[in-house]
């Protein structure tokens, strides 16, 4: 929906028909053409009913991938070729290739995780077209290299860190959100910051994001 608090205004822009219910949309991005991308996920985490979506000229969805447990992401290489999108359930990165109409191409593993890496979340690529990504229960931020080897990892005084975006000037800083949800008494006592927002400069910079280009709704 497009929603403006000022004016009290919740305008639905569409919901996919092939969503069972008990589905809700996770994240969502637009990649270097303004296109908008989304990704949904079974509100209980426990089917793999979520799928990714394309949205296209009208905001109808395009169903790209199904399969998911937990969808995040995604996030587009520099030049647009390449999108990174997660199954954070199954601690798993895929790349997919991304043709010039914005059809996808080749879909393969980019990176697996397991026992207590944490389970990758948001992400965001630098200009080195390097991917950073947020490890949910992994007390950390990583890097990957475009091919898949971890080059960096920032810890975190939290658990639980969501997302992460470049912003600043010069796009030299990387924010990153985190969550408290659901933590007990005592894991918060051991975190204090948990449910914060952090920021570090990486010595890197990001890329700026394309502006959404707002069309009208379809009557």
């Amino acid at each position: 929906a497009f929603v403006d608090p000022s004016a009290d205004r919740y305008d639905v822009i569409v919901r996919p028909d092939s969503e069972p219910v008990g589905n809700r949309f996770n994240d969502g991005k637009l990649d270097r053409r303004g296109r908008f991308w989304a990704g949904t996920m079974d509100d209980s985490e426990k089917q793999a009913t979520g799928a990714l979506y394309l949205f296209r000229p009208a905001y109808q969805p395009l169903l790209i991938d199904s399969g998911y447990r937990v969808t995040n992401g995604p996030a587009f290489d520099r030049e647009g070729r390449r999108m990174y999108h997660s199954d954070s359930a199954r601690q798993t990165i895929f790349q997919f290739e991304i043709n010039d109409d914005g059809g996808v191409g080749a879909k393969r593993v980019f990176a697996q995780f397991e026992g207590g890496d944490g389970y990758p979340d948001g992400m965001t690529v630098d200009c080195e077209n390097c991917l950073w990504v947020a490890f949910w229960d992994g007390w950390c931020v990583r890097r990957f290299s475009p091919d898949g080897a971890q080059i960096a990892e920032v810890r975190l005084p939290v658990a639980r860190p969501t997302s992460c975006t470049f912003g600043g000037p010069q796009l030299e800083t990387l924010f990153i959100t985190s969550a408290r949800a659901n933590l007990s008494d005592e894991q918060l006592d051991r975190q204090p910051l948990a449910g914060s927002l952090f920021a570090f400069e990486p010595a890197v910079h990001g890329i700026a994001d394309t502006l959404f280009e707002r069309k009208d709704l379809p009557a």
